[in-house]
């Protein structure tokens, strides 16, 4: 436990090789490549959703890292929609968890640190799907039955 709790499970032989890369400047030299290639992925997620949710979703600009912290509408529940997202065929991390004291159940954190432009663009497609499916669930559970059922 103090081990995970100190380092992350991140094993030993893989922080000598990142000590040795910052010690002997290495890490440093590559930083600027490092970053804009994540940038390009960043750009390409951001964009993928103004083009797939327009104003249906937001997130602060990122100063870093590797996600970003995704708001859909305040009547999603993100670990509620889970098992709609993965049938269609996406996965994402609810936010939720990442919340100290009143967790926003509406968040999302979408990383686009592994996959290509092209799978960020399709997996934020399949995500759109996802909360458009949800918001019509959950207006046709507000609606009622219809008539004709009655």
């Amino acid at each position: 436990m103090a081990k995970q709790a100190e380092d992350l499970l991140t094993g030993s032989f893989d922080q000598r090789v990142i000590y040795e890369a910052c010690r002997r400047g290495i890490l440093e030299r590559q930083l600027p490549m490092l970053r804009r290639y994540y940038q390009e992925k960043r750009d390409a997620m951001e964009a993928a959703l103004k083009d797939a949710l327009g104003d249906l979703v937001t997130w602060p600009a990122p100063k870093g890292g590797f996600f970003l912290w995704t708001t859909m509408p305040a009547q999603l529940d993100a670990e509620a929609m889970i098992p709609r997202a993965v049938e269609h065929g996406v996965v994402y991390v609810a936010g939720e968890a990442f919340f100290v004291n009143a967790p926003q159940q509406n968040t999302l954190r979408l990383s686009f640190s592994a996959p290509s432009a092209e799978r960020i663009r399709e997996g934020v497609a399949r995500l759109a799907s996802t909360i458009r499916a949800e918001l019509d669930s959950l207006s046709v559970r507000a609606e009622g039955p219809s008539r004709a059922a009655c």
